[in-house]
């Protein structure tokens, strides 16, 4: 009876061995369709294109341009309060003028504002190209 179990025992260490021995002929003949599907890959010249590190530093560009148009947009709905604030604080005190003088010079300021203001206003104001206000403030 130990014989048998010993035999027993020797069958099945003798099976696993062949069936990981199998597993390694698997595994390199992967291995070997890996290499040469990169070796074509290689040749002909798209593994530049299908490349793990150029997209994801395509990605990465795409995030860092977004951060920097959200900080435009931030900037420039600050700007557009600014002006909004300034305009109504020109109407104020145009209303408020008693001289000609004053009242001339508060409409000028009014017109400027209001014209900067349509600028803003995807510079249907300018009548130019969007981005091109001839207003823009001089950093």
């Amino acid at each position: 009876m130990a014989e048998t179990l010993q035999e027993s025992l020797s069958a099945k260490t003798f099976l696993a061995s062949w069936r990981l021995y199998a597993d390694e002929l698997d595994l390199r003949a992967g291995q070997a369709n890996v290499r040469a599907l990169e070796e074509a890959l290689s040749a002909s010249g798209l593994d530049s294109i299908f490349n793990e590190k150029r997209a994801q530093a395509a990605i990465r560009q795409i995030e860092d341009d977004k951060m920097a148009v959200r900080k435009q947009v931030e900037n420039a709905q600050n700007s557009r309060r600014e002006l909004d604030g300034t305009i109504s604080r020109l109407e104020h005190d145009r209303q408020q003028a008693t001289g000609d003088e004053e009242a001339k010079r508060l409409d000028s300021q009014l017109e400027i504002a209001r014209e900067a203001s349509a600028c803003m206003e995807d510079n249907s104001g300018c009548g130019r190209e969007p981005g091109s206000c001839h207003l823009r403030r001089s950093s």
